[in-house]
């Protein structure tokens, strides 16, 4: 913060402005099936300081468990990851002003005289996230910002009418920023609808129409046919496997007699091809593992003090990507202990699948990367037709394959087994060759517009940030030396809260007992001049709620008297929770 401070600001602390995690204020006792907002962690927005309060429960539902906060009271994540990813909130829109969320935000109401959207943007700074990760506590995965940190963190305070100037600029100007941010986030989207139809044209025929018929018409040719090298690629695979057995059956002293041994070949899997597409003519269907030498899987197991910072390269899930390699967070291993680990080798032109997490997701191993190792991945070694043709497949026209191969429960994954048999379109290896060169060419493309997208939203957070911190440094707008200045401000918040600390404490009478005998239900609907809801009636008859049960069977010996109202099908919810249907005696 600046030594010299803008003129009628003062330096205060964020307990003293507003109350922290404050009592829910009832002027009138509120019945269980008042309506209020329900607002769960995820209907928060990163970022952009608003909430959806579109979900609404009975109070009775939530009275227990969940956070109270009203209309105007701002909320704060206090857990990770959620708080480094800014979900901050002013809530507005609340159904009867009142709302219920999770039990991991803070509540924070400002003092009369601060600005509750003052206090939004004070909030929604990235500095004081970053500075509340070294004050968070508790166990890995769950900490927390303990609320200390909040109620004793330093604020720049300037007088209310600067607040109100600050808030405008901010929204004028953040404004701009969003519909930049909410542009290049509609184009992203569209760039990925875009490589996801250039990905399932090349695995279905389409992309190279043009090019297949124009093979047909150059010199009278036909094309070569996916059968016929489904055929070769068959013969090459037994071939190698042939070669790698008589060689090791010479080196265990056990040289063949005769060609018995050939018999022990293990067949690949053929694919699945129920309710698989129509292909192109000269395209065929084949497994994963009849156009690869082998498919397998990387290693699983404890890693200890294998890591090393330099050596063998160890892939994880997270370096792979749709069709690239990712080298952030790679990892290495020993030579001694990759020497070990002949299962899960791998090598250039390889391609690697991700088993759980972003099931399906494939790409081909590139040359600089030399011979590698990894963990928990599917590998398909060797693979017997172009490897990018196969990455592209998988990670397009696969994923409903992909999702019905998926094996367990509590957390699925993909199997070998599963991807060996996964069906694969096979082109003409001509064919393959034009596929892979047109979807490098369209997607080299996308990639560096969706770069340049991605720094249109790099630099529209750095501006969101920027304005942030001009506007709480007093540098936003000009100050006003015929303004109150925020000292005022702050002595008359802080007598208002000795005022209400010295108010006696009125104790809370015991709750006794009701004494109130349950009423029927006909006496209660004869009371009523108009419709009565049923929990309306559940609660004026005295019922309890383990007497649900008696209530319906009271309720259904007067069906003969009742004039029932049923909601619209749209409108139709769960009783308690929303019931629309209304009940009222018929006339006599």
């Amino acid at each position: 913060m600046p030594e010299d401070l803008p003129k009628g600001w003062v330096r205060t602390t964020l307990g003293e402005v507003c109350a922290m995690n404050p009592r829910m204020p009832f002027n009138e006792p509120r019945p269980d099936y008042t309506e209020v907002s329900f607002v769960p962690m995820d209907a928060v927005e990163e970022e952009s300081g608003r909430l959806d309060a579109s979900q609404i429960r009975t109070l009775g539902s939530v009275r227990r468990g969940y956070t109270p906060f009203k209309e105007n009271d701002v909320i704060f994540a206090k857990i990770t990851p959620c708080m480094q990813n800014g979900k901050v909130a002013l809530a507005t829109g609340l159904k009867n002003g009142l709302a219920y969320g999770s039990t991991e935000f803070f509540v924070l109401r400002s003092y009369e005289g601060v600005l509750p959207r003052f206090l939004l943007y004070f909030l929604l700074q990235r500095s004081l996230r970053e500075e509340a990760e070294h004050h968070m506590s508790g166990g890995t995965g769950h900490e927390r910002v303990p609320s200390n940190y909040l109620f004793t963190h330093k604020l720049l305070l300037p007088p209310t009418a600067e607040q109100e100037r600050i808030v405008a600029k901010l929204d004028a100007a953040l404004s701009g920023v969003e519909r930049a941010e909410t542009a290049a986030l509609r184009a992203q989207e569209r760039l990925e609808r875009y490589r996801a139809a250039v990905l399932q044209s090349a695995a279905t025929g389409e992309l190279t129409q043009d090019w297949r018929e124009l093979q047909r018409s150059t010199d009278g040719k036909t094309a070569d046919s996916g059968e016929a090298l489904l055929q070769r690629l068959l013969a090459t695979r037994r071939q190698v496997w042939e070669e790698a057995e008589f060689k090791r059956l010479h080196a265990a002293g056990k040289a063949p007699k005769d060609d018995k041994w050939k018999s022990r070949y293990p067949e690949p899997v053929p694919p699945k091809t129920a309710n698989v597409p129509d292909l192109p003519e000269d395209w065929t269907w084949a497994s994963i593992e009849q156009v690869s030498v082998r498919v397998t899987v990387g290693y699983v197991g404890p890693m200890k003090s294998e890591y090393a910072s330099s050596g063998i390269p160890f892939l994880r899930s997270q370096n792979v990507r749709a069709n690239r390699f990712n080298p952030e967070g790679l990892l290495f291993i020993q030579p001694e202990f990759h020497a070990k680990l002949i299962k899960s080798r791998m090598f250039p032109g390889d391609v690697v699948v991700v088993r759980s997490g972003l099931v399906g997701t494939s790409c081909v191993i590139p040359e600089s990367l030399g011979e590698a190792n990894c963990s928990d991945l599917v590998i398909i070694q060797r693979p017997l037709i172009e490897p990018h043709f196969i990455a592209f497949y998988l990670n397009s026209a696969a994923q409903k394959y992909v999702e019905a191969g998926k094996v367990g429960i509590a957390l699925t994954h993909f199997n070998t087994a599963s991807v060996a048999s996964l069906p694969i379109s096979v082109p003409p290896f001509g064919e393959q060759i034009e596929i892979v060169r047109e979807c490098d060419r369209r997607l080299s493309g996308a990639d560096r517009l969706g770069a340049s997208l991605k720094q249109q939203l790099t630099r529209a957070a750095e501006t969101r940030q920027s304005l942030l911190h001009e506007a709480f440094a007093g540098r936003i707008v000009p100050q006003d030396s015929s303004e109150e200045p925020s000292s005022v401000l702050l002595e008359r918040i802080r007598a208002a809260r000795e005022a209400e600390a010295k108010k006696p404490k009125v104790k809370r009478m015991r709750k006794l007992r009701s004494t109130i005998t349950r009423r029927p239900l006909l006496d209660v609907l004869r009371e009523q001049k108009k419709p009565i809801t049923p929990e309306k009636l559940f609660s004026q008859a005295g019922f309890k709620p383990p007497q649900v049960d008696l209530f319906y069977r009271e309720l259904a010996s007067l069906r003969d008297k009742l004039q029932v109202e049923k909601p619209k099908p749209s409108e139709a919810k769960s009783w308690p929770d929303r019931a629309h249907v209304t009940l009222q005696l018929k006339e006599d």
